[in-house]
């Protein structure tokens, strides 16, 4: 329930940012119709474009640059469904006591060179966001810090 919660904000939110009359590019348009059959609300950040759509009711986010290159593509997951060795790394290192994360979501991205990820996104104490990349194999293999 509170994932539909979360999820029709970001519905809503990507509804007035297109509102807002945001310019997506026509090779950002057609390079998303030509990926997915899904409608998508776009929206921008940074020097991405990101189009947030469903697929056989599950949730993703692809981004795109303004030239209409797919960056990736990210879709969310309970974190339950993450390896488990990935999970036991993500409590040890980022969820124990006393922690300055706190769990956004868990993430499974694909990337154009095929690679495919196991994610996790955090929330730090004090704004910002990291997200932790992992291998199909649990090991962790790249961090993006957002402030």
């Amino acid at each position: 329930m509170k994932r539909l919660f979360i999820f029709l904000i970001a519905l809503f939110v990507g509804t007035f940012v297109d509102a807002q009359q945001i310019d997506v590019p026509k090779a950002v348009r057609d390079a998303h119709a030509g990926k997915y059959a899904s409608t998508a609300n776009f929206s921008k950040i940074g020097n991405l474009y990101l189009a947030e759509f469903s697929d056989k009711g599950e949730n993703f986010v692809a981004y795109y640059t303004e030239e209409g290159m797919w960056a990736k593509t990210e879709k969310v997951v309970p974190f339950e469904t993450l390896k488990e060795a990935i999970r036991t790394e993500i409590q040890n290192r980022f969820l124990g006591e006393g922690s300055r994360y706190t769990l956004d979501k868990a993430l499974v991205i694909e990337t154009p060179t095929g690679g495919v990820f196991e994610s996790a996104r955090f929330k730090m104490d004090g704004g910002g966001t990291i997200t932790i990349y992992f291998n199909m194999d649990g090991t962790m293999v790249k961090r993006e810090v957002v402030q």
